[in-house]
């Protein structure tokens, strides 16, 4: 096995097609099993710009520490607060660690009437829409990546959606993905 020592530069494959921009630190903590290597990408539109967004998924109850809640799972869908325009950001059925080397996907995923994320307050509109990647800092896979046959910036472990809500600005956790 090759260690992967740093986190990987390029952007990953299921936010390529929007505009982002990486922040160099953030303080969102780390991916679910405590995975040493992160990366933070804050989407913008494709069209216009703007980074103030709606995140619109599958909304589903499940029950945590004993009573249930309400989450948001993938496919999950980027809309621009001032054109409209929606894009898809993330998939579990073919993004992450799982999809992309073991062509499984062990997630939830949505099916049926979409619905957008919501912050305590109530408001869907977020500011800073960032998306959270969590890295191993080793891959069993590293030779495929250096030949080239993976990306191992499509190989992150977990995956979380933070945003700051445009009303009371509350930081909110919009979505979160183990991917591993």
């Amino acid at each position: 096995m090759v260690t992967a020592l740093q986190a990987p530069e390029s952007v990953p494959r299921c936010i390529a097609a929007l505009r982002s921009r990486r922040l160099q630190e953030a303080s969102l903590g780390a991916g679910g099993h405590g995975e040493p290597l992160n990366t933070y990408f804050v989407l913008a539109c494709a069209i216009c710009g703007c980074e103030e967004n709606s995140v619109r998924g599958f909304k589903t109850a499940t029950d945590w520490g004993g009573k249930q809640i309400e989450i948001l799972v993938s496919p999950l869908t980027l809309v621009c607060g001032a054109c409209g325009h929606a894009a898809l950001f993330f998939d579990s059925e073919t993004d992450g660690y799982d999809p992309e080397a073991c062509g499984t996907n062990m997630n939830i995923r949505g099916e049926g009437e979409e619905g957008l994320a919501a912050c305590g307050c109530g408001h869907t509109r977020f500011a800073d829409v960032t998306c959270h990647f969590a890295y191993p800092d080793d891959l069993p896979e590293m030779e495929e990546v250096q030949s080239g046959e993976l990306k191992a910036e499509n190989l992150f472990t977990w995956f979380k959606v933070h945003g700051r809500c445009v009303s009371c600005s509350e930081a909110n956790t919009i979505a979160d993905f183990e991917c591993a």
